[in-house]
């Protein structure tokens, strides 16, 4: 069975931190949260460690940013802010590893991926087999396939 989404643990702290990583044929979008005119948070800030969502970029963020996120299978796109905790350099772009504030934000990401993960398979299913399926189909079989496993980051 092929997978649908990935799983990153980071250890930290003896705290096992689990980061659903966003797909790439799925919109999503950033921008740094310069609202208060701070782009990262005060060193008395807590930084959450229930894990969270991981995105490709081709350029760095700092950890600790503020970032709002859009990320957009549907309509209306979920909008949440979050915090940068991690950044990894890979071979051409940047992993980018975001943790949100409070419970109920992990909880909206979590569901939206979920989304994107259907609507991934639903694309795959088109590219590799030439299979058209709706989404309601579409998540019939991906929640058969992969709904028990996906990761919940909070």
């Amino acid at each position: 069975m092929p997978e649908y989404f990935e799983i990153m643990n980071q250890s930290s702290e003896n705290l096992e931190k689990t980061f659903i990583q966003h797909p790439a044929d799925v919109a999503l979008d950033y921008k740094l949260n310069a609202a208060d005119n701070q782009l990262c948070l005060a060193l008395d800030t807590p930084i959450p460690k229930r894990g969270g969502l991981t995105f490709d970029n081709k350029k760095p963020l700092s950890v600790g940013s503020m970032v709002s996120l859009k990320i957009a299978p549907f309509r209306p796109a979920l909008r949440v802010k979050g915090v940068v905790t991690y950044c990894t350099k890979r071979k051409d772009y940047y992993q980018i590893g975001v943790e949100f504030m409070n419970v109920d934000d992990a909880f909206r990401v979590r569901m939206t991926e979920q989304a994107c993960y259907i609507e991934h398979y639903k694309n795959e299913l088109q590219k590799e087999q030439g299979k058209k399926i709706s989404r309601e189909q579409a998540a019939l079989e991906w929640i058969a396939i992969c709904g028990a496993s996906f990761p919940n980051p909070q």
